[in-house]
C-alpha cells in the first residue's frame, strides 16, 4: 500500500475513479489486484477444486449438489471465473476443507 498525502492529486495523476480505491485505516489508498495475477489466482483455484472433485470420483452435477450449488457455478469456478465467498466456502465444505485449507493448497 502507498501513502498519499494529498489524495486528489494521485487521483488526477493516476486517472483512478476514487470508487475503484479504499482507503484502508491507516490512510492507505489501494486499487483493485493486477487483473494477470488475478486471473492466476483463479486459474490455480479452479485446478485445485477440479483436482480435488475428481480424486472423490464425484461428476460436476453430483458435487454441485451436494454443494449446494448449481452446475455452472461448478464448471465457471473450475474454468478460472470468480464467484462470491460464500461460494467459495460451500465448495470447500463439499471437499471437507475449511476455506483457508482451500485457499492454502491452491496457494492464494
Amino acid at each position: 500500500m502507498i501513502k498519499i498525502d494529498d489524495p486528489v492529486h494521485y487521483l488526477r495523476r493516476r486517472r483512478h475513479s476514487h470508487r475503484n480505491l479504499s482507503r484502508a485505516p491507516d490512510g492507505a489508498i489501494g486499487g483493485s489486484i493486477n487483473p494477470k495475477l488475478e486471473k492466476k489466482l483463479l486459474n490455480a483455484l479452479g485446478k485445485t477444486i477440479k483436482r480435488r472433485r475428481k480424486a472423490t470420483g464425484s461428476s460436476k452435477n453430483a458435487f454441485a449438489h451436494q454443494c449446494g450449488v448449481t452446475q455452472p457455478t461448478v464448471t465457471n469456478i473450475e474454468s478460472g471465473y470468480n464467484s462470491t465467498i460464500l461460494v467459495y466456502a460451500k465448495i470447500a465444505a463439499g471437499l471437507d476443507l475449511s476455506l483457508q485449507q482451500l485457499f492454502s493448497e491452491a496457494g492464494v
